[in-house]
């Protein structure tokens, strides 16, 4: 970019910021903390001052007019335009309500800025064939497109927990759907920001209830995007497809439909709950600078053990730091990120492979504490081969309690239904053979999924 290069910004929503804050102080705790606006946000530097005295002002719970940032300026108060820009800041703000809306223009200059930076560096770096300086510029890019915000000062930690919990209704959770499990978690389902594990021995469902997992998110109002390394788009839809008509893959990969399952599928597929991006061969960076793009809800990598891994590290370190950087994204794309993990089948070599620990986890050995959750999928074995009878266990679940639920696989709609109690027999009831659910045996077996 040439010299004479402006950077994005907003001067007049700058202006028409301060000067509603002024008017109508009460706007400052939602600038802060809906918004997530700082000051190195502001592209002026007089503006900064004068936002970063306002913020003072509000901490300390004194007035906040053109006056009283006057005052408090005090010797920096040419630095901020002196006395006659300050007061006509406040003089001449159109709507001081539309705070929160001049808040978000500034904030989208401020991060189109950022874009340039990254940009700039990424360049750099090819020119210098620099790696180093070129994933400092992609880290840039993913980094800021969202506000990046965190509370750190202890009057921002205070006013975040006091808005937390004078707000009314209940608190946004993504509900997984087993409610079993989700009484396990502390707040009652995934948060946002953060990142949890979905595991197990290899052949036994993951896929299908992480698919569970992702259309039971989207039923929440969620948005939900789902990257696959390992199948092709089109695979995963009819798996998906097969789980709500309970049409057979097989009739569906061949495109064997009678008219009536033609219309089951038109009518199932009318909403389809996810995106499903193909990221075979894709490196950990493409991933995160999609999910930050994409504005998701819910972000889901299916299986995490074939992002394209560079070579040049021992898989190990790679991997951690695979789960790192998915665990920051999650954060500065304030979303939830699932993401599903291959376990090292030393311990499965056995005809019926035991539940899976944490110390069974392939690649890393720092999963345990990156990860929020880690949620274990297990099926019963009979002969070597899974039956229908699984489990859902928590091996990690932070502020909640380990624990699980019983489940049954039910092959023909793909999906793993909460085992209930059988309610006790009476005393004069005659004992007899449960009937099989579903109309299948015990060892019909699922394919590789």
């Amino acid at each position: 970019m040439g010299s004479g290069f402006v950077p994005p910004h907003n001067l007049q929503a700058e202006e028409q910021l301060l000067g509603a804050l002024m008017v109508a102080p009460k706007m400052v705790r939602a600038v802060v903390l809906e918004v997530g606006l700082r000051r190195e946000h502001f592209y002026s530097d007089k503006h900064r001052l004068i936002y970063a005295t306002i913020q003072e002002l509000a901490a300390r719970r004194e007035p906040i007019d053109a006056l009283t940032v006057i005052t408090r300026l005090g010797p920096h108060l040419d630095k901020a335009g002196g006395r006659d820009y300050v007061s006509s800041l406040a003089s001449t703000v159109a709507v001081p309500a539309n705070a929160v809306h001049y808040a978000r223009l500034v904030l989208e200059a401020a991060n189109l800025r950022a874009k340039v930076t990254g940009a700039q560096l990424v360049l750099r770096g090819v020119e210098q064939r620099d790696d180093t300086v070129i994933q400092e510029g992609i880290e840039t890019l993913t980094r800021d497109v969202v506000a990046d915000h965190e509370p750190s000062e202890p009057h921002e930690v205070r006013d975040e927990l006091l808005e937390y919990l004078r707000s009314e209704g209940e608190p946004e959770v993504f509900r997984l759907p087993w409610d079993g499990l989700n009484d396990l978690i502390g707040a009652g389902g995934y948060l946002r920001g953060e990142f949890s594990l979905l595991v197990g021995w290899t052949n036994l469902g993951k896929s299908i209830a992480l698919d569970q997992m992702l259309a039971h998110f989207h039923r929440q109002g969620k948005r939900v995007h789902l990257f696959t390394t390992e199948m092709s788009r089109l695979e995963r839809a009819m798996r998906w497809v097969q789980a709500q008509t309970g049409i057979p893959y097989a009739k569906l990969a061949r495109r064997e439909l009678t008219d009536r399952q033609r219309a089951q599928v038109e009518e199932a597929v009318a909403e389809f709950p996810f995106g499903i991006r193909s990221a075979e061969g894709w490196t950990v960076d493409r991933i995160v600078q999609e999910i930050a793009a994409r504005d998701v809800d819910v972000a889901a990598i299916d299986p995490l053990n074939l992002i394209r891994w560079p070579g040049n590290v021992s898989r190990t370190a790679w991997y951690d730091d695979v789960l790192e950087r998915l665990k920051a994204t999650a954060v500065r794309a304030n979303c939830h990120i699932v993401g599903v993990a291959q376990l090292n089948m030393a311990r499965a070599k056995e005809e019926n492979p035991p539940e899976p620990t944490l110390r069974d986890i392939r690649d890393s050995g720092t999963a345990q504490y990156i990860a929020t959750h880690i949620l274990a999928l297990h099926r019963e074995h009979r002969s070597g081969e899974p039956t229908r009878k699984a489990s859902l266990r928590f091996l990690k679940v932070r502020n909640g309690v380990r624990g699980g639920i019983d489940a049954e696989f039910n092959p023909k709609r793909l999906a793993f239904e909460e085992a209930r109690p059988a309610p006790k027999p009476a005393q004069a009831a005659i004992n007899v053979p449960d009937p099989e659910p579903f109309g299948f045996a015990d060892d019909e077996l699922l394919y590789d999924g």
